[in-house]
């Protein structure tokens, strides 16, 4: 019986090293541009939900705009908790100009963890896209919530400039 234990023991181990060296060597060939071997790389490995993300930020990486998004989705279908996959996802949608969706994901962000300027940054980015005048809010709360965010600091002034409020557009980029 102890005989028995080892051997799946062994074959466990080394199971679970050869996975970790396809997802080496897929991480590899993602860092120096090869994108379509990385993601043969992913493809292979035996569990697919680990890396739905490096097969979608590689489909992205070439422009391959649907296949990553569609890539996103069945990661955030596997875990649907990882605010980095739904960030990413949100900001991916953002680019191709799926706003609506990628509000309601940058939303559930935001009310997820109201603290992260950034969460707040990219909802404004989202919101002003579709001309909806409580982005500037967003920007301020990412200004808020760290006064060194400079992305956030330059739509702000801009809005002031815009609003002819001269005075306070200098007074934030004088923060800033």
């Amino acid at each position: 019986m102890n005989k028995f234990s080892v051997i799946i023991i062994l074959f466990i181990v080394f199971k679970t090293e050869a996975q970790t060296s396809v997802l080496n060597a897929a991480d590899s060939l993602y860092a120096i541009g090869k994108y379509s071997a990385a993601i043969e790389r992913y493809q292979a490995h035996d569990t697919p939900s680990d890396v739905f993300e490096r097969i979608a930020q590689s489909y992205a990486a070439l422009g391959n705009y649907e296949q990553a998004l569609s890539n996103y989705k069945k990661g955030l279908e596997e875990d649907p908790n990882n605010m980095l996959l739904k960030l990413d996802y949100a900001k991916l949608l953002y680019r191709t100009k799926n706003y609506d969706q990628a509000s309601n994901l940058l939303k559930e962000l935001e009310l997820s963890d109201p603290m992260n300027p950034n969460f707040n940054y990219e909802l404004g980015l989202s919101l002003e896209a579709v001309k909806d005048s409580t982005a500037v809010n967003y920007y301020r709360a990412a200004f808020e919530l760290d006064s060194t965010h400079q992305k956030a600091i330059y739509k702000i002034a801009k809005q002031l400039l815009i609003d002819r409020k001269h005075d306070q557009s200098l007074k934030i980029l004088n923060i800033g």
